[in-house]
């Protein structure tokens, strides 16, 4: 029943959002009285972190499909630039293909939303990121002192794009100019921040 509770759930944020979460709501579409659905979750903010931990696990996967188009064995530094490139298409290509989804992983309420100070624990987007720009480390292409800006605005430029994309005036763009910027966004974060030692 929590499964199924929490794929209703999951399927509501896909179509309109995590606003659309309720306890009330998920139970109707699953078929069973309120009174059931709060036998398997206290409240609306544990119904909605279970959602946002499965849209996390989402937007993993999305990025996870993109690094796996490159050789995981290859530490060259060519190699290295491509997986922060295709980690941030990932990234952003899950935002336009699922908005509701990815609204909800970065909505307020229920757990904090912000990474965690030790980025091996549960966050996995963010955790893919701190292991490519160790990468970019190992492969020289980034100094161990600039680790941390390169992860902040590396992550703060494709999520500020997806936003921008999804619920800002560049969602008006058509199709192929969205494209276009992304590569050219992503592009400028590998130029600008990623400099060879």
């Amino acid at each position: 029943m929590k499964n199924a509770l929490t794929r209703a759930a999951e399927e509501l944020a896909a179509s309109d959002g995590p606003e659309q979460i309720t306890v009330r709501a998920v139970a109707k579409s699953v078929g069973v009285t309120p009174t059931a659905a709060y036998r398997h979750f206290a409240d609306r903010d544990e119904l909605l972190d279970a959602v946002k931990q499965r849209a996390m696990v989402e937007l993993a996967t999305s990025i996870g499909g993109r690094l796996a188009t490159i050789d995981p064995d290859d530490s060259s530094p060519a190699a290295a630039l491509a997986r922060l490139r295709a980690s941030g298409e990932g990234y952003i290509n899950f935002a336009i293909a699922e908005p509701g989804l990815f609204r909800t992983a970065f909505s307020r309420g229920g757990q904090i939303t912000e990474p965690p100070s030790d980025p091996h624990t549960g966050y996995e987007p963010y955790q893919m990121l701190v292991s490519i720009v160790e990468g970019l480390v190992r492969a020289g292409l980034v100094a161990e002192s600039d680790r941390a800006i390169v992860e902040s605005t590396a992550w703060s430029t494709v999520h500020g794009l997806s936003l921008l994309l999804i619920d800002g005036p560049l969602r008006l763009l058509p199709e192929p100019a969205k494209h276009q910027l992304i590569t050219e966004t992503v592009d400028f974060v590998c130029s600008r921040f990623v400099r060879p030692s």
